[in-house]
C-alpha cells in the first residue's frame, strides 16, 4: 500500500534508503569504511608504535577505527592484520568446558590467531611478485608455521625396536670344450653373497592430542620473520576481544605477551569493551595476563561522543572524545 508520500507500510522513501544503510562498521568494506571515517584525532593517538587497548562501549567506532588504522597502515607501506576474535577458534576450544583445561583452549586460541597472521601475510606474499621470488622470505614464513603447529600427546608411549638380518650365498661352477683341429677348453665360476639387515622402530602414543607451544621457538621464528620483510612493520589488529571467554583472555594475553609483544617491530592494538574485559588474573604461582599501563602503554576510551555532536557542523573535540592514561 502506497500514499502519496511515496512511503510504504509506514515507511518513507528516505527512511527505506537509511534501512538499507549497515550500522554496523563490520559490515562494510574496508575502502568505504576509509571513505567514511571522520577523524576528530583518534587516528592520530591510534598511530603510534605503542601496545595499546582501545576501550569503548559498542557503537564507539572501535572497529571503524580500527579498520582504518588497517587502510592506513597498508598505505605507508607496512603490513596490517585485521583480525576478528569472533572468526577464531573452534567449539573444541571455545566451549567444550572441562574436557579441557584453559591452558589448552587459550593455546589453540593463539594458534588459530597467529596461523590467520600467516595466511594473510602469505597473501600478501603471493600478490606481490618481488617478495614471492624471495625464497628466503618463504623459507621464513614456513618456519613460521612449523612453529604454530606443534602437537603433543598426553598418555602411555609403547617403543619397540627389532633388527633382522639374512645372508644369502651362490656358487656356481661351469665348463666347455671344443674338439677340433686345435682343441679348447673354458672353465668358469661364480660366487655371489648377499647381506641384508633392517633395523625397524615404532613408537605407539595412546592419549590425548595437545597442543605444544614453545614460547621461545615461536617468538624467534617472527623475529626471523620479519627480518626477512626488508623493514616493514606488522600490525596486528585484534577486534571484539570480549568474543573470547572471560576465563581465557587473562591466558591468551599472556601468550601475546610472551610471543607477539617482545618483537621491537611488531605492534598489537586490541579493540575491547572495558565492563566486559578480563586482561589480568592472580593464579597459582603469580600473575598472568595483559599488564594495563605498561606492557600496554596507553589506554584509549571512545565515548559516547565520538559517534554524536550537538553541534553536526562542528568538528569533534578530541579531548572530549578521548581519554588517555599512561
Amino acid at each position: 500500500m502506497t500514499d502519496n508520500s511515496g512511503s510504504r507500510f509506514g515507511l518513507s522513501v528516505v527512511n527505506r534508503a537509511l534501512n538499507r544503510i549497515p550500522r554496523r562498521a563490520e559490515q562494510n568494506h574496508a575502502d568505504q569504511l576509509r571513505e567514511t571515517f571522520l577523524d576528530s584525532g583518534v587516528a592520530a593517538a591510534l598511530d603510534t608504535v605503542d601496545h595499546q587497548v582501545v576501550f569503548g562501549r559498542r557503537g564507539t567506532g572501535k572497529t571503524h577505527a580500527l579498520r582504518y588504522l588497517e587502510s592506513e597502515v597498508r598505505e605507508r607501506g607496512d603490513l596490517a592484520v585485521y583480525v576478528d576474535l569472533r572468526t577464531v577458534g573452534s567449539p573444541q576450544g571455545l566451549f567444550v568446558g572441562e574436557e579441557l583445561s584453559d591452558a589448552e583452549r587459550a593455546a589453540r586460541l593463539l594458534v588459530d590467531t597467529l596461523s590467520f597472521v600467516h595466511d594473510e601475510l602469505l597473501s600478501n606474499v603471493i600478490e606481490d611478485e618481488y617478495l614471492m621470488s624471495d625464497s628466503n622470505l618463504i623459507n621464513r614464513l614456513d618456519q613460521f608455521a612449523d612453529s604454530i603447529s606443534s602437537l603433543r600427546v598426553d598418555g602411555s608411549v609403547e617403543i619397540s625396536d627389532s633388527t633382522s638380518n639374512r645372508n644369502s650365498n651362490t656358487n656356481g661352477f661351469g665348463l666347455s670344450g671344443t674338439l677340433s683341429v686345435a682343441p679348447s677348453a673354458q672353465i668358469s665360476g661364480k660366487t655371489e653373497s648377499t647381506v641384508e639387515k633392517s633395523d625397524e622402530h615404532k613408537e605407539v602414543h595412546i592419549g590425548a592430542v595437545r597442543t605444544s607451544l614453545n614460547f621461545r621457538q615461536i617468538s624467534l621464528s617472527l623475529r626471523n620473520l620479519n627480518s626477512a620483510l626488508y623493514g616493514k612493520r606488522l600490525w596486528l589488529l585484534l577486534d571484539e576481544w570480549i568474543s573470547v571467554p572471560a576465563r581465557l583472555q587473562p591466558m591468551l594475553g599472556e601468550f601475546l605477551v610472551r610471543c607477539v609483544t617482545p618483537n621491537p617491530e611488531f605492534t598489537v592494538k586490541i579493540g575491547a569493551i572495558e565492563q566486559q574485559s578480563n586482561f589480568r588474573e592472580s593464579v597459582e604461582g603469580g600473575i598472568i595476563g595483559i599488564e594495563l599501563g605498561r606492557i600496554f602503554l596507553q589506554l584509549l576510551t571512545l565515548m559516547n561522543s565520538w559517534c554524536s555532536s550537538r553541534i553536526p557542523s562542528a568538528p569533534f573535540n578530541f579531548s572530549r572524545a578521548c581519554c588517555i592514561s599512561i
